[in-house]
């Protein structure tokens, strides 16, 4: 008599041990923040796409690039992206093909104290992941949930299956899982800001990626 556990769903994760590329980051992250104009904010804007060139709001609520910057293209962003790209190839490639795959979208997320990220997915992308920059002890948790949690939930018996994993992040941590997963982050309770870079990732022969001038 056996067990098959059915359609378990990939979460990769290793730490990144390349202090030389976290700074990087930051410096890259900080020139963004000091130079945007308007970007969308996050925590209660979020899903509502809110752009705002309010500063005061940006600083209560936290910024992200995704909707004014892709730094896929950016010249200045080449570097990091081709090294992280070598990481995530090298993280995943026991399980998926990585000859083609690249950027789709990469961008920063800045949370100051009380920011977070609801519930949401990714759309139009194969993969996407998440790599810490900077985090702290109570700079919030990263909580994935299951897809078929509602279903789950209807079941009647003793031990209800687990739906939800939480992860506490680290600085260097990377995480890569299918786009389809749902995930949200928990308010940052610490007086420092978190910094996190974001990414999609797909094919390069997927039509999409003709719509945008990708760095070789």
């Amino acid at each position: 008599m056996s067990i098959t556990p059915l359609f378990a769903t990939p979460l990769w994760n290793k730490h990144v041990y390349n202090l030389k590329l976290l700074q990087e980051i930051r410096a890259l992250i900080n020139d963004f923040n000091q130079g945007v104009e308007h970007a969308g904010t996050v925590s209660e804007d979020f899903q509502q796409a809110y752009i705002t060139n309010n500063r005061i709001r940006m600083n209560k609520k936290g910024i992200t690039s995704f909707y004014s910057d892709n730094f896929a293209t950016k010249p200045e962003w080449k570097s990091v992206r081709d090294q992280l790209l070598i990481e995530i190839k090298a993280l995943i490639e026991r399980d998926c093909d990585t000859e083609e795959l690249d950027f789709f979208r990469l961008w920063a997320t800045i949370y100051p104290k009380d920011a977070h990220i609801p519930l949401h997915c990714h759309q139009n992308a194969a993969l996407s992941g998440v790599f810490y920059i900077d985090t702290q002890e109570e700079g919030g948790d990263i909580t994935f949930q299951d897809p078929a949690w509602l279903a789950k939930s209807m079941y009647a018996g003793r031990d209800q299956p687990h739906t939800r994993y939480t992860l506490n992040p680290t600085d260097g941590l990377l995480l890569v899982f299918p786009s389809w997963l749902p995930h949200q982050s928990t308010p940052n309770l610490s007086d420092k800001n978190r910094l996190i870079i974001s990414f999609n990732l797909t094919r390069k022969s997927d039509p999409k990626m003709a719509e945008f001038d990708l760095l070789d």
